[in-house]
């Protein structure tokens, strides 16, 4: 029975449920269970929308691809095997700094004292779940006093904001309808609301003198600029100072490649060889918000030298090798544009490269009877892709996705740091329901990645979710069959076109030839649901696109 409060008091459930509501949350992830019903009994009747997954951890990426285009996620599980369950997507989102809150029921508190061999616990350590998720988030909290548990859900949200990470509640099942007190506001600092002091004043003047000075200069935007919100920031610099720009796979957006002296995708060896060499033959290097991930940087294969390059990202400066700790990323950014000049930049050509392996500016004339190949899908659907689109490319097709040349709006949903295969469909299902999408999900998914994740079909077509799912059948694990082959990389072969035969509400079509493409793509344009779109694309086992087999090749050696 859901307990209720008078009009002096709030329920614990109710205070956790009304600061997810205040931090722009107005769905919520979950998979029930007896750990957590009362809280769930007050989620039916809050004004926050609860969207039951098929598993915990297909919940925990739902929650990390809302994130990413709301701002914030959250996912509720049961006690115990939740946490467990959901575990590998919240270590995605603390690699990749998606600000995800996990709430877990958990035994009444009396039991953690005697822990008896009670279902959904661990033997003699009631703890393990918490113990787990503090090596992946930004704060795990056991919520076991009701008078002090408002305090420390203010300071795990405060700290998942600002932090952009997750964060872990565990809630007591007593605990859920725990008397509380009234919520006060919610105060959460701004990213670089902190006032630009002397060494971020100082350090910019160092970085600007450096640019100015140079024969050439270029800019690599990463995720943090998203992750924080400072997109507008960074655009303003760039489009003041005229600086050429390049976007990264960690962090590629639709606000970068819009810009006009955007260059492409700069991604070592894996790039275009005149977007590649404009690159790193510049002077100096300027990296805002990346981080030197083995995706980023190529694989390995970047030829930039330490004294070519600085780093700028959230509380760290990274300049000519020497760290900088407590930089505020917005506030460099703003005394970068302030310092600068307009005419500092401009000298560099406003095009000097622009260089997409797969760009809108490259026509595509179909060969209507000819087999359908990788390359010529990507080619193609660079241009199906609309302003404010998502596009959630898994493992290989995310590396094809990164090459695309987005535009205005596009946000990209892939995982080059965590890398975990299947977290991109479960991400795209989660931002088919954010408030803030303004145009369509596309969910671009191997057959081998799907398969992991598959269940969620499902869910789209349950809350009649118009999301646009083009899997890549392949017949097994491409990247790992170009790295080493053998059987290990086989996998079922479904029919993943006949899926809209057993689940209600989806709907699919089939494609083998270049001709069956286009007259797919024009009922996927028009396509409004309700629920999913499946498009089955039939390639070779080993039929790759140039850039996804150098990568490969990288990869492998």
């Amino acid at each position: 029975m859901t307990r209720t409060a008078d009009a002096h008091t709030f329920l614990l459930a109710d205070y956790l449920l009304k600061r997810l509501g205040e931090i722009g949350i107005e769905h919520v992830f979950g998979v029930p269970g007896d750990f957590i019903m009362p809280l769930l009994e007050h989620l039916s009747a809050s004004k926050l929308d609860y969207v039951g997954c098929c598993n915990e951890l297909n919940a925990g990426y739902a929650a990390d691809g809302y994130a990413r285009v709301q701002g914030a996620g959250a996912a509720v599980v049961t006690g115990g095997v939740g946490p467990l369950s959901i575990i590998n997507a919240v270590a995605g989102a603390y690699a990749e700094d998606v600000p995800v809150v996990i709430i877990s029921g958990g035994p009444r508190m009396a039991a953690f004292d005697k822990q008896p061999k009670m279902h959904h616990t661990i033997p003699a350590n009631y703890r393990a779940p918490l113990q787990m998720m503090t090596g992946v988030t930004a704060a795990a909290v056991l919520l076991d006093d009701p008078v002090t548990a408002p305090e420390r859900i203010d300071e795990a949200i405060t700290t998942c904001l600002a932090r952009r990470k997750p964060v872990y509640l565990e809630v007591p099942l007593d605990l859920q309808q725990a008397v509380s007190r009234i919520p006060q506001p919610l105060v959460i600092p701004a990213p670089g609301s902190r006032r630009a002091d002397a060494r971020v004043s100082s350090l910019a003047g160092e970085v600007v003198a450096a640019i100015v000075s140079a024969e050439r200069a270029v800019v690599c935007a990463g995720h943090e600029i998203e992750r924080f919100n400072l997109q507008s920031r960074f655009c303003s610099f760039i489009e003041k100072t005229g600086l050429p720009v390049a976007s990264m796979m960690f962090g590629k957006a639709g606000y970068i490649e819009k810009l006009e002296s955007c260059l492409g995708l700069y991604m070592g060896a894996i790039s275009p060889e005149d977007m590649r060499n404009y690159v790193e033959t510049a002077d100096i290097v300027l990296f805002i918000g990346a981080h030197e991930t083995d995706m980023n940087m190529g694989i390995g294969t970047s030829r930039l030298q330490r004294e070519q390059t600085v780093f700028v990202r959230e509380n760290e400066a990274v300049v000519h090798g020497e760290v900088h700790e407590s930089i505020p990323l917005g506030d460099f950014i703003a005394e970068l544009e302030r310092q600068m000049q307009p005419t500092d930049g401009l000298r560099y050509p406003a095009q000097p490269v622009k260089s997409f392996f797969y760009s809108t500016a490259e026509p595509f004339e179909p060969e209507e009877h000819a087999a359908l190949s990788s390359t010529r899908f990507y080619q193609r659907l660079v241009h199906f892709i609309r302003p404010g689109d998502v596009v959630a490319a898994d493992t290989s097709a995310g590396i094809n996705a990164a090459n695309f040349q987005l535009q205005e709006g596009n946000i990209s949903i892939t995982t080059p740091y965590w890398a975990s295969m299947g977290m991109c469909f479960g991400a795209a299902v989660g931002a088919s329901f954010a408030p803030k999408l303004a145009q369509r999900v596309i969910a671009l998914e191997g057959d081998g990645s799907l398969l992991t994740t598959i269940q969620e079909l499902s869910t789209l077509a349950r809350y009649r979710k118009p999301t646009i799912v083009f899997v890549l059948n392949n017949q097994g694990y491409t990247v790992e069959r170009l790295i080493h082959d053998g059987e290990f990389n086989d996998i079922p072969q479904w029919h993943y076109h006949k899926l809209a035969e057993v689940i209600p509400g989806c709907h699919s079509l089939e494609v083998r030839t270049e001709g069956d493409l286009e007259a797919a793509l024009l009922v996927a344009d028009s396509y409004a649901g309700p629920g999913p779109l499946l498009i089955e694309l039939h390639l070779d086992a080993r039929d790759v696109s140039a850039v996804f087999d150098v990568f490969t090749q990288l990869l492998g050696s």
